[in-house]
This record gives structure tokens, C-alpha cells and sequence, in this order.
């Protein structure tokens, strides 16, 4: 059994960071179509990276979405 003398004084973490690809379907650039947004407990849609709530996810991104268009060259969306 373990007793608070076997518990460490700190605990270090190993970060990584990873790019992730979302896929809009029909250029429905919205959180509702996201792969990582969810429905919380409340019924409402909310985002699976900042736990953001959305207002109106059929027709917005979120404020604090970390996710942003991939672009070519020319800066043009692919």
C-alpha cells in the first residue's frame, strides 16, 4: 500500500505538440462540422481543444479556436 512518504515531491511532464488536419465538408468552415467539438452537458456544442462553448457553432469558429486554415504559397486556403 502506498503512504504519502512514496509519493515524489514534484512531478516533471513530458510536452509534445502534434498538427492535426480537420476536413470541412463543403467549405462549412463552422464548430459544428468539427471533428473535435462535442455536445456537453448541457446540450451545447462545445470545443474538445479549449472547452469553449459555442454561440452559434453552425455559423462561427470560436474565439479561442488554436485552428487555423491551411495555405499554400500564395496564401490562398487549400
Amino acid at each position: 500500500m502506498m503512504t504519502m512518504n512514496d509519493l515524489p515531491d514534484s512531478v516533471d511532464y513530458t510536452r509534445y505538440k502534434a498538427e492535426i488536419e480537420i476536413r470541412f465538408v463543403n467549405g462549412k468552415e463552422c464548430c459544428e462540422w468539427c471533428n473535435l467539438s462535442y455536445r456537453n452537458r448541457k446540450g451545447h456544442i462545445a470545443c474538445g481543444i479549449t472547452g469553449e462553448e459555442m454561440l452559434e457553432p453552425s455559423k462561427t469558429i470560436g474565439c479561442e479556436c488554436p485552428l487555423r486554415a491551411k495555405e499554400n504559397q500564395n496564401g490562398e486556403k487549400v
